[in-house]
């Protein structure tokens, strides 16, 4: 595992976790990461400036759960199994 300390670094990953970055950080990685086939993960903090992840853990009523955002999978290139998206809620058709 390696911790990129630039954006550029971190497109030489296959799966990024994006914690506690900002909304600006946040953006620049997904335009840097825009068309490579990078699994980007995070936690949803209901921010309204969130930026867009293929796959972000949700926390709601004390219970974490999954969302995949499939228009950003379809975009780097990515297919999912089928038994991550029956466990997730799916959004982004």
């Amino acid at each position: 595992m390696r911790y990129p300390r630039t954006v550029e670094q971190a497109r030489s990953g296959h799966i990024l976790f994006i914690a506690g970055a900002g909304p600006r950080l946040g953006w620049e990685l997904g335009a840097v990461l825009a068309g490579r086939s990078v699994l980007t993960v995070r936690n949803l903090d209901g921010s309204p400036n969130a930026y867009p992840a293929i796959v972000s853990f949700v926390t709601e009523q004390n219970r974490i759960h999954l969302r995949i955002n499939l228009k950003a999978a379809t975009e780097a290139r990515l297919v999912l199994d089928p038994r991550l998206l029956r466990a997730a809620e799916i959004v982004g058709e």
